[in-house]
């Protein structure tokens, strides 16, 4: 990703260039579609947080659209960017939005071979409302008031346990929401979730987007130019490409390939910033920051630490850094520099 990049920032031929572009852009999907999938297989303890709506959904179709798609089912999407964010458990609601995903999908193919899914998203007064629309079967009037029964299936033994709908109530009604389901039998059915949103969310977004991209424009206009920065990984491969991309910006940038190597330099010159591998085999950047903030204090609010493992999660009693989680573009890193750069 990060080499595409600056070769596509070159004066290259404009057949070499797309072709860049499409590596580039499929280097980035495939990050996306895998950090997506492990994303979701995490299992942590319930929590609502502030989440994006349209994104939880995003993420849900980017993992299941592949396999959608090659069973001749077009998946489309229509999300509202009005929608505010709500205050909901990411992987539970996302179980829901993959469940009735899957339902619609099978209740297709069991009569034809393709047809077509609509997920879309509005806001309803105090309300974020989810609809799933497919163009199935349909479901028969002696089965609808059936459907979120637990254990109850139409499908055949072996393909289905009965227990998917009637989760996703469960765990639509423990948000304090509702799902309910309409249709005619030959006409598809639509599954609607209904979730209420937090107040004032939708201002202190936008409040929040305006601030980033005030932040992020600040190496871009030559406010910061000409830092200091140590670049402190075990892989040569990253070190020579932050070396360029941040020499390209107009910085003065030196590297170490271990702890040892880093604390060295540390202890002669102060650097205006310090990226740090968070897993090195010597010493871990969390080991490392502890090391030297003995003799420099401030050098916690000047770290950035990288990170590819997905799975990583702080540890008790470990400082609040940020952190770029690997393969990241060129725009990432600098936000991330220049949002060091500009805290309090």
């Amino acid at each position: 990703v990060g080499f595409a990049e600056l070769a596509l920032r070159q004066d290259i031929p404009s057949s070499i260039k797309e072709s860049l572009a499409k590596i580039h852009g499929e280097s980035l999907r495939s990050k996306k579609i895998i950090e997506n999938v492990l994303h979701f297989s995490r299992r942590r303890p319930a929590e609502r947080v502030l989440s994006d709506l349209n994104a939880l959904l995003r993420q849900i179709i980017d993992i299941r659209g592949y396999d959608i798609k090659t069973s001749n089912v077009e998946i489309v999407a229509e999300l509202d960017p009005t929608i505010p964010r709500i205050a909901v458990d990411p992987n539970r609601i996302q179980q829901v939005f993959l469940n009735i995903i899957n339902n619609a999908q099978q209740a297709i193919l069991e009569k034809r071979n393709e047809g077509r899914i609509v997920v879309s998203t509005s806001l309803a007064g105090d309300t974020a409302r989810v609809s799933f629309a497919d163009n199935g079967p349909g479901i028969s009037p002696e089965h609808i008031g059936r459907i979120f029964d637990p254990f109850f299936t139409t499908k055949e033994v072996g393909k289905g346990t009965g227990l998917g709908l009637s989760i996703s109530y469960t765990i639509v009604r423990e948000h304090d929401g509702a799902i309910a389901v309409s249709s005619t039998p030959g006409g598809g059915a639509t599954f609607t979730v209904t979730l209420p949103v937090a107040a004032q969310e939708s201002s202190k977004r936008e409040t929040e987007r305006h601030e980033r991209t005030n932040v992020s424009s600040a190496l871009s206009t030559g406010q910061n130019a000409a830092l200091s920065i140590l670049v402190i990984d075990d892989e040569p491969m990253i070190l020579e490409l932050l070396k360029q991309v941040l020499e390209q910006e107009g910085h003065r940038v030196e590297t170490a390939s271990n702890a040892a190597e880093a604390i060295a330099r540390l202890e002669t010159k102060r650097y205006d910033i310090v990226l740090s591998d968070i897993k090195m085999p010597d010493m871990s950047g969390h080991k490392l920051i502890d090391k030297i903030s003995e003799r420099d204090p401030d050098i916690v609010n000047r770290m950035l630490l990288m990170s590819g493992d997905i799975f990583q999660t702080e540890e008790p009693g470990e400082r609040a850094i940020p952190r770029l989680s690997k393969p990241f573009t060129i725009q990432a890193l600098k936000e991330a520099i220049a949002e060091i750069l500009h805290r309090p």
